[in-house]
């Protein structure tokens, strides 16, 4: 074979290559399957007269002609199918009478009637023509004309990027399509058919502006499946390369198990492609990205990466700093701004912007020529558009200026609530239709999350406020609260103070009259003992006011020192006794022996006569009080009990048994005199000495009332107080 018929079938293998290659990655769109058809049938037109060079036969001639039917109509078609804003109407029933004529004029390349043989003349083979081999031609021409004129006509409406792409393309069809018409077509005529066989070569007038239209401007699209294919190219050549090279290694080892070992080193070889396949990929991907392909990324992984960012937002200026940096990265650029509608000022301002300065950060208004554009598009706009779609060229400068190549407005029901804008690609590639593509999927999602986002905001905000002003209210409650109060603690002071003189005098009084000589009626004797408890009552609720007035001002001073408690429980005792006889109430009291306490013996005696009265005012008349004193083993501390056998407090009122003013208020006991101040006193003084208090109690069968108090000798004293 020679040198010549090689280079011939590489030009043929490579755009077999890219016409498959385009088909594959057509995503269904008729442009791009067209033109994959294009390549493909007119590599088959290629292969064809390379074969019939090498074998003359009939049917290789024939199949000349019906690859060449196939071309030019794959050429018309895809001319025909291009984007719709350049796309011109054709009639209906011309273009279905012209689809008719071309499936019918390849089924007729086949028969008699186009090639009756084939034969050596002109200084190559060429067909014997049938009676409507000229017809067949002429049409196969008109089709592939037809096609290049519109193409030229969709050149001069295409403006930016489409207009790269088109201009590269249509170069590449119309070389290769006028010379092959040239030596396939026109000498023919003049019975040359030498020059035929150059139509191979012909087609790498097309193959070099096709390729730079997809490496430089990414025609089609294709570039990510030229990534893929390279770095699965690559792994396919690092398997063997490894397999050889393990291979090696046993073979210098161990030569005499090389056969024995060959079918562990494929496993093996196999295994350690299959776990580092995924990884593998990657990072010829990232290699193949970095020397061949610069800036390109996976759409639909991209897309996915952007919906889990724009997921995660949850406010507005969070939303547009991580919306920008994603798509920042993506593209590699330097330069990038979000900017968002503010109602307050009534234009779009920055929320983030990267390396621009002061000077190069723009608002704009909702009259500015940017928006109003955006307005009229449907998706991104690059600025090299924009100048040539508006005459307010100024602001579109001032745009670029600020080293801004492209905006993708954010629509959140039907309006423009924000933008984005990037700068040129880190590429250095103009941004392509499948960058726009991108943007503008994630403009649409942007809108849903943008909406979502500013809900989240508004609400957090009202959260905030709402959450202030309650914090304020409650700042002026509770100042209100300290000082009401501040003025009833004043309050009980001051009426206590002003009440304990009165009742000191009237007090006095009673007892000039009880110790007088005069004799004075029973009836008058009875109301002036009624007089005295009363007095005394009235004397023992204003003390007790102070005592709580002094504790809840920080007064209250208890002066614990060791003392001995027989003493103080004795004096009590012996105070409280006649009470408890009057009643017939029999009081016992184990007071033999009592280490010494840390406590204030007269908030002491004061605790011992709140509970004992209380056992006496609340039992049953011949009942029991019993008070005893002992230690638990281990503990440093004497433990106190009041023991009565009185009606009991009620379980459902025991929780609120030590709280100011509160009263039992049975029927057994409503008419013993209280404050109900009694119990909250002597939990304070007992908590205030150290100690804790507690009680038991069940209805109709007596309470037990327990106070602890720290022993001033500690664990030295083992003693326990005799029952």
């Amino acid at each position: 074979m020679s040198a010549a018929s090689s280079l011939n079938i590489g030009i043929l293998i490579l755009n077999i290559i890219i016409g498959v290659y385009i088909l594959v990655r057509s995503g269904r769109k008729l442009d791009r399957i067209f033109f994959g058809l294009f390549v493909v049938f007119s590599s088959g037109i290629s292969f064809a007269i390379l074969m019939l060079s090498l074998s003359p036969s009939l049917f290789w001639g024939r199949m000349i002609n019906a690859t060449a039917a196939l071309t030019s109509g794959s050429l018309f078609l895809f001319a025909y199918s291009l984007k719709e804003k350049y796309r011109v109407s054709l009639n209906k029933k011309l273009f279905l009478g012209l689809l008719v004529l071309l499936v019918l004029n390849t089924i007729l390349a086949l028969s008699s009637l186009s090639v009756e043989g084939v034969e050596f003349s002109g200084g190559g083979v060429g067909p014997v023509r049938g009676p409507l081999y000229q017809l067949m031609q002429a049409f196969t021409i008109t089709l592939a004309l037809w096609g290049l004129v519109k193409i030229a006509s969709f050149y001069r409406k295409s403006k930016g990027l489409d207009k790269l792409q088109l201009q590269y393309l249509g170069i590449g069809l119309g070389l290769f399509t006028l010379s092959g018409i040239f030596v396939s077509v026109v000498l023919p005529q003049f019975e040359i058919f030498r020059f035929r066989s150059l139509t191979s070569s012909f087609q790498i007038l097309m193959t070099i502006p096709v390729t730079y239209a997809i490496l430089r401007y990414r025609l089609f699209d294709i570039r990510i499946a030229l990534q893929s294919g390279i770095a699965m190219l690559l792994i396919a050549a690092t398997g063997p390369s490894m397999y050889f090279f393990i291979l090696r290694i046993v073979e210098l080892a161990a030569p005499e198990r090389v056969n024995s070992l060959t079918p562990f080193v494929v496993a093996a070889t196999v295994i350690v492609m299959f776990l580092a396949g995924i990884q593998a990929v990657r990072i010829f991907q990232r290699v193949t990205e970095r020397f061949f392909f610069r800036g390109t990324y996976l759409y639909v992984e991209t897309l996915r990466k952007i919906t889990g960012v724009l997921n995660r937002a949850t406010s507005v200026g969070d939303f547009g700093t991580k919306l920008t940096r994603t798509i920042a990265e993506i593209f590699k650029t330097k330069k990038a701004a979000f900017l968002l509608w503010d109602e307050k000022r009534n234009i779009f301002v920055p929320i983030y912007a990267q390396t621009l300065s002061d000077r190069e950060i723009l608002t704009f208004p909702r009259d500015h020529v940017l928006i109003q554009l955006m307005e009229k598009s449907d998706g991104p706009l690059l600025t090299e558009e924009m100048a040539e779609r508006t005459p307010s060229v100024e602001q579109i400068e001032n745009l670029k200026r600020s080293g801004l190549a492209i905006c993708s407005p954010i629509r959140v029901r039907g309006k423009i609530e924000a933008f984005l804008c990037l700068g040129e690609k880190g590429s250095g590639d103009p941004y392509t239709t499948r960058d726009t593509s991108l943007l503008e999927a994630v403009s649409h999602e942007s809108g849903v999350a943008l909406e979502n986002a500013k809900l989240y905001t508004s609400l957090d905000e009202k959260v905030r406020e709402r959450t202030r002003s309650l914090r304020e209210v409650q700042k002026q409650e509770l100042e209100k609260a300290r000082d009401v109060a501040r003025l009833k603690d004043e309050f009980f002071f001051i009426a206590t103070h002003e009440l304990r003189t009165p009742a000191t005098a009237i007090g006095g009084f009673l007892s000039l009259v009880s110790e007088a000589k005069e004799k004075f009626p029973r009836d008058i004797r009875e109301n002036l003992d009624f007089m005295s408890q009363a007095n005394d009552h009235l004397k023992q609720l204003i003390n007790d006011l102070l005592e709580i007035s002094r504790e809840e001002a920080g007064n209250l001073v208890t002066k614990t020192e060791p003392h001995d408690f027989s003493p103080i429980l004795a004096e009590v005792a012996n105070e409280v006794l006649p009470m408890a006889r009057e009643r017939g109430i029999k009081l016992s009291a184990d007071i033999t022996v009592a280490p010494q306490i840390l406590c204030d013996p007269g908030k002491l005696k004061e605790v011992l006569m709140n509970l004992v009265t209380n056992a006496i005012k609340y039992n049953r008349d011949k009942g029991t009080v019993s008070i005893s004193a002992f230690r638990q083993p281990g503990e440093d501390s004497l433990i106190v009990e009041v023991r009565d056998t009185g009606y009991g407090i009620p379980e459902e009122v025991q929780k609120k048994i030590f709280q100011k003013f509160f009263r039992v208020g049975a029927k057994e006991t409503q008419d013993v005199l209280g404050t109900g101040l009694g119990l909250f006193i002597t939990r304070m003084l007992v908590e205030k000495m150290g100690g804790k208090i507690r009680f038991s109690s069940v209805k109709g069968e007596g309470s037990t009332f327990t106070f602890s108090l720290p022993l001033a000798q500690g664990k030295s004293k083992k003693d326990k107080l005799p029952k």
